[in-house]
């Protein structure tokens, strides 16, 4: 089972912080940083570690520590003051972990979990020919395939630009000139009371490409829905990637959205959708689709 971009652990030390014991959680996101645009992001020290527990350590036992970010490749662990709070986008990054801790002075993902279900295409059976095969926990309409990479069919190889941590499959939209699928889900309840007041947000993100200079594509809507089952807030649309964004290149490009999560919300619904414009075979690719709460 491949890893998704922001794949979440939460582990629970016991910190002594000078006289005070403390119980700190530490959401841990592997090969994933947060995105830094601005000249000023960067860490008030800087050490190296022999490990990432090291690393762990050297961020829990300085008060001004909110988030560690290790460099598996040299050792290296920055630590930051408020960077979530700045800069709440996570962008891939291989052999680097980042570390949020959880307690009363900091913020952090409060979901351990990708909360689309199959969004990475790993669940369930994949065609390894022409056959169409339905993706696993999505409703959809057409042809839409979970298919493995590497099958002349879908035109998307493991050796063309996209996820590092692609795993074996992937969803197409196989012969069908427009096909979709889609699932709703419902948040549990232990996050009302923070959805309505307005302290939550998500990231929202997906690989999408297609085939050459085909302009095949893929497309996915994120919506929001209240206890009545009417939708609330902006629909936000990650897509698609055309051919002239992928320089005429076979391949998956990541994007994705952050936004707040509207009160009153209490499930969502993630729909995607594949157009074809030209050829029999529908390319129009996505891999790793990923909705993360954090706050």
């Amino acid at each position: 089972m491949k890893s998704i971009l922001l794949l979440s652990l939460s582990i629970v030390i016991n910190q002594s912080l000078a006289k005070n014991s403390h119980t700190i959680v530490l959401s841990i996101f592997y090969n994933a940083r947060y995105l830094c645009v601005d000249p000023q992001c960067s860490p008030f020290t800087t050490v190296v570690t022999p490990s990432l527990r090291s690393c762990q350590s050297a961020c829990l036992i300085n008060t001004d520590c909110r988030t560690a970010i290790f460099d598996q490749s040299n050792h290296q662990c920055d630590l930051f003051i408020d960077i979530v709070r700045q800069y709440g986008q996570m962008i891939t990054n291989e052999n680097v972990v980042t570390m949020t801790a959880i307690d009363n002075r900091q913020l952090s993902a409060i979901s351990e979990r990708n909360w689309i279900m199959n969004g990475d295409a790993e669940t369930g059976p994949c065609a390894s020919d022409s056959s169409v095969v339905s993706p696993t926990d999505w409703n959809h309409n057409g042809t839409v395939t979970q298919v493995y990479y590497n099958n002349p069919s879908s035109s998307q190889l493991t050796t063309d630009p996209g996820p590092s941590d692609r795993g074996n499959c992937h969803f197409y939209g196989q012969i069908s000139s427009t096909t979709t699928m889609w699932q709703k889900r419902n948040f549990t309840s232990y996050f009302y009371s923070l959805i309505d007041n307005l302290t939550v947000r998500f990231n929202f993100s997906a690989w999408i490409g297609g085939y050459s200079y085909q302009d095949d594509y893929a497309q996915v809507f994120l919506m929001f829905f209240n206890q009545s089952n009417q939708m609330i807030g902006n629909i936000t649309v990650i897509g698609p990637v055309r051919a002239s964004d992928r320089g005429d290149i076979t391949s998956l490009l990541f994007r994705q959205a952050n936004g707040s999560v509207p009160s009153g919300t209490r499930s969502f619904e993630t729909f995607v959708q594949f157009i074809r414009t030209s050829g029999t075979y529908h390319n129009g690719a996505i891999d790793n689709i990923v909705l993360i709460l954090y706050k």
